[in-house]
């Protein structure tokens, strides 16, 4: 079971790792693939209450049994919830169908989590294709030109920074001037 976890775990995340060099096709085929795990997640909310509702019957059936097999041993017995809990804990039938609910409440919110990742990886692509498409219009002095900002700016950042400092330094107190 931990297995079976770590390869749909592995098989999100590796849908969702986008291939740089081809944006154009990863924009094509991400209105498919988050269709896909959007469905997936449809289907797996729908198998939960399912399995929610197995897990009640369940309950409700070997309940039902352990009230009158206790009420046959004595009438007048009050039967609690801490009773049942126990009887239940110790049907295999019940532990069954638990375990079947916890494994569908599993798949769904990892199937939820993809859905949410796949919305997000649709405005990535955006992005990505957005700066692309500068660089494949302007070219290679798109790049130049970037790089050349980025190097501006990050002077003008340096200065600002220096600036402040000596600005921070001089409204001190000295103490002389104390």
């Amino acid at each position: 079971m931990v297995e079976e976890k770590l390869k749909v775990e592995e098989e999100i995340q590796k849908a969702l790792e986008i291939n740089v060099d081809s944006i154009a096709e990863e924009l094509q085929e991400q209105s498919a693939t988050y269709f896909y795990y959007s469905c997936s997640w449809a289907m797996a909310s729908r198998k939960r209450r399912h399995q929610k509702l197995a897990l009640e019957t369940t309950r409700a059936r070997l309940g039902q049994e352990f009230k009158e097999k206790m009420r046959q041993e004595d009438a007048k017995v009050r039967i609690t919830e801490r009773m049942l809990d126990d009887y239940l804990s110790e049907k295999p039938e019940y532990q069954q169908a638990l375990k079947d609910y916890f494994q569908a409440e599993y798949v769904e919110s990892m199937l939820e989590v993809a859905k949410d990742a796949f919305r997000q990886r649709a405005q990535m692509l955006n992005e990505l294709s957005r700066s692309h498409s500068d660089e494949k219009f302007y070219g290679s002095e798109f790049k130049v030109m970037k790089a050349e900002m980025e190097q501006r700016d990050e002077k003008v950042q340096k200065k600002r920074a220096k600036k402040k400092n000596t600005t921070t330094e001089a409204q001190a107190p000295t103490p002389e001037t104390e």
